[in-house]
């Protein structure tokens, strides 16, 4: 099945309000830039802008395994954790990873988010709806992506070694090539995008 048009998720975009905690929360309906090193994005319809917060991405929607949030509630000075799963009722996951690089230990729901990766597989029932302010969405080509950002600061493409015909190509982009810590990387099977990974340590 063809997947949605980015249309649609740019429909999403009017929204305003989100209740979350039994607040109002505001919501901005358009990116401030198209430029993509503020790796500004859009997830489900809402706008995140660094440094993003567990607490956003509860208010998107999404929530920490009971089981590993019980395990997780405190996050110490100087460590970050890998990628954990976070998952909204629709069933749709991304993967997070948080950090404190402060000096006192922080409830994991203070801490903020250093990276996002988001999948997209069509045999999914639920996907993340991502939009890029460059305008890049999991329905982009490779040749789109080099389009809107230019060329990557790496390239690799792979045959496979199980599928006769099949391949993989990553495109993988720095916001400062002399500190390579904030960077996004887009990976390609057959030609479809089915993973974009943001990574800001700021």
């Amino acid at each position: 099945m063809k997947r949605a048009g980015a249309a649609v998720l740019l429909a999403a975009l009017l929204w305003g309000l989100t209740a979350c905690g039994g607040t109002e929360r505001e919501w901005k309906t358009e990116f401030s830039s198209t430029d993509w090193k503020t790796l500004e994005l859009s997830l489900d319809g809402r706008i995140l802008t660094f440094p993003v917060l567990c607490t956003d991405l509860e208010a998107v929607g999404y929530k920490i395994d009971t089981d590993k949030a019980s395990r997780m509630e405190v996050l110490e000075a100087g460590y970050y954790t890998t990628g954990i799963l976070m998952e909204n009722k629709e069933g749709v996951k991304i993967y997070v990873r948080f950090k404190n690089f402060g000096e006192k230990d922080k409830s994991l729901k203070d801490c903020e988010v250093y990276g996002l990766s988001f999948h997209y597989d069509d045999y999914e029932d639920a996907n993340p709806e991502v939009l890029l302010c460059s305008g890049i969405s999991f329905q982009s080509t490779v040749d789109e992506v080099k389009e809107a950002m230019g060329e990557p600061y790496e390239y690799q493409k792979s045959d496979s070694d199980f599928i006769e015909g099949a391949y993989t190509e990553t495109l993988k982009y720095y916001v400062a090539e002399s500190y390579h810590s904030n960077n996004i990387e887009f990976m390609f099977y057959n030609g479809d995008m089915y993973q974009i990974t943001i990574i800001n340590t700021d």
